[in-house]
C-alpha cells in the first residue's frame, strides 16, 4: 500500500484489473459504491438505501467491503472484481434480516456499473426489491477518511 501526493491511497494490486480499469501500481485501497432506482417488492421490508455513498476497503486479492450502519440498520456491501467464478459480483444487504438490496453478477471481472439482479422469487433472501443500478469509482476523496467517516452510525 502507498500513497501518492494527491492523496491517493494504493492498495494490494488487482492483477485482473490492471490495463483493465486500473493502471499499473494504481490499484485503489478503497472503493466507493452508490446504488440508485431500487424499489421495494414486499411493503414490510425496509426502506432501500439509495443514493449513499458506501465507501469499501481492500480485504482480499480484487475484493473491497464494508460493514457499517445506515439509519437502524446494519449493511453488508461487498465490491468482488475477481470472484470465485472470475466474474465480477457486487452485492449490498441488510445482515440482521439477511435481504439483499442489490444484487449484480457479471461472468467478466473488473466490470464497474451494472443493473441488478433483483427480485429473484425463487431465493427469499433475494425477492424484497427490484430494479436499480450501481456505479464504483475511486479517487483521492475515497480514502481512509471516507471509509472512517462510513463507519459511524448515520441517522
Amino acid at each position: 500500500m502507498g500513497e501518492d501526493p494527491h492523496g491517493f491511497q494504493f492498495g494490494d494490486a488487482c492483477n485482473v484489473c490492471v490495463g483493465v480499469i486500473f493502471g499499473e501500481g494504481r490499484t485503489p485501497a478503497y472503493l466507493a459504491v452508490q446504488f440508485s432506482g431500487i424499489e421495494k417488492v414486499w411493503p414490510a421490508a425496509p426502506d432501500p438505501i439509495v443514493n449513499h455513498r458506501f465507501v469499501c476497503i481492500e480485504t482480499a486479492h480484487c475484493f473491497w467491503a464494508v460493514t457499517t450502519y445506515v439509519g437502524l440498520w446494519f449493511c453488508l456491501v461487498v465490491i468482488d472484481l475477481f470472484d470465485i467464478d472470475g466474474g465480477t459480483t457486487i452485492s449490498a444487504k441488510f445482515t440482521l434480516i439477511g435481504d439483499y438490496f442489490f444484487f449484480f453478477k457479471d461472468p467478466s471481472p473488473c466490470i464497474i456499473s451494472g443493473e441488478s439482479e433483483l427480485p429473484d422469487m425463487g431465493d427469499p433472501a433475494k425477492d424484497a426489491y427490484s430494479g436499480s443500478s450501481c456505479r464504483v469509482n475511486w479517487g483521492s476523496t475515497i480514502n481512509e477518511s471516507a471509509w472512517l467517516g462510513s463507519l459511524k452510525k448515520k441517522k
